[in-house]
């Protein structure tokens, strides 16, 4: 894992994980350090797809990036354990939109956190 300012290489940990829990089923999306997010750890960012078909418009979504607060991991001295739990989180919404086209903290989501962290 790369390192630079203490700060962990979250590209390297994304693949790393996409490999490990997703076999790589998850969309190859940017992963960055936000350095204006102050209250919330991470963001799955997403576009909304009209798609016209026989039945009219249908909409899907697609991830397009995956945030994670420089400011609140710097705080915690960029603890890796904590950089990874909300990673995961982030990646399940990204799998679970890409996958299900589903969004939020569905059932399924539930599911694929207790499976992939072993909480409930």
């Amino acid at each position: 894992m790369h390192v630079f300012n203490n700060r962990p290489n979250i590209k390297d940990l994304f693949e790393f994980l996409n490999a490990e829990h997703f076999n790589g089923e998850v969309p190859d999306v940017p992963v960055v350090w936000n350095t204006r997010m102050t209250t919330t750890a991470g963001y799955c960012r997403y576009k909304k797809i009209k798609k016209f078909g026989g039945r009219g418009a249908v909409v899907s979504i697609e991830p397009t990036k995956i945030d994670l607060s420089d400011k609140l991991f710097r705080n915690l001295g960029y603890d890796l354990g904590k950089i990874e739990e909300t990673l995961v989180h982030e990646m399940v919404h990204a799998y679970l939109i890409h996958k299900y086209n589903e969004g939020g903290h569905t059932a399924r989501f539930q599911r694929m956190m207790t499976d992939i962290t072993g909480e409930h």
